[in-house]
C-alpha cells in the first residue's frame, strides 16, 4: 500500500487502463493533431484537407522506412532499457522456487516474480508490460 501512496498518480491510470500502452504516456490526440495543422486551418477546406493528407503521408512514409531499416527483435529504446536493467541486476540475489517462480532480494525487500503468468510484486511488469529489474534478475 505504501508504494501506491508514494507512486506517481499517472502510473495508477496506466495500471487500471484497459489498453496496452506499455511505458508510453498518451495525450489527447485531438490536441496533438490540432497543433500540427493549426496553420492549415486558415486555408480553404480543400487546401486544408490536402495539407492533412500530405502530413499523414509523410508520417506513414517515415515510420515505414524506419521499420524497414529495423532488424532487431526489440526497438532501440526498449533494448537500451533492458541493457541498463541487466547492469543493475547483477547485484541482486535470486532464488528459484520452481515452476517459473523466483524470489528476488533487494536490500531489505523481497519480490516474487512469476514468469509463467507474467507478474512481479512491484507491479511494473504487469502494469507497464515491460520487464522490471526483478524480472531481468530472475531471467538472468
Amino acid at each position: 500500500m505504501n508504494r501506491l501512496i508514494t507512486a506517481n498518480p499517472r502510473r495508477w491510470v496506466r495500471v487500471l487502463c484497459v489498453f496496452n500502452r506499455y511505458e508510453f504516456m498518451t495525450y489527447n490526440a485531438a490536441e496533438t493533431w490540432n497543433s500540427k495543422i493549426l496553420w492549415a486551418r486558415m486555408l480553404p477546406i480543400v487546401s486544408m484537407l490536402e495539407c492533412v493528407r500530405i502530413i499523414m503521408e509523410t508520417w506513414f512514409t517515415e515510420r515505414r522506412d524506419a521499420a524497414l531499416k529495423h532488424n532487431q527483435t526489440l526497438c532501440e529504446v526498449v533494448s537500451r532499457k533492458i541493457s541498463d536493467l541487466r547492469r543493475q541486476e547483477s547485484v541482486l540475489n535470486v532464488t528459484s522456487l520452481g515452476n517459473y517462480i523466483y524470489k528476488v532480494f533487494v536490500d531489505a525487500e523481497i519480490f516474487v516474480v512469476n514468469l509463467e503468468v507474467r507478474t512481479c510484486e512491484c507491479g511494473k511488469f504487469q502494469g507497464l508490460l515491460m520487464s522490471c529489474i526483478h524480472v531481468v534478475a530472475a531471467i538472468g
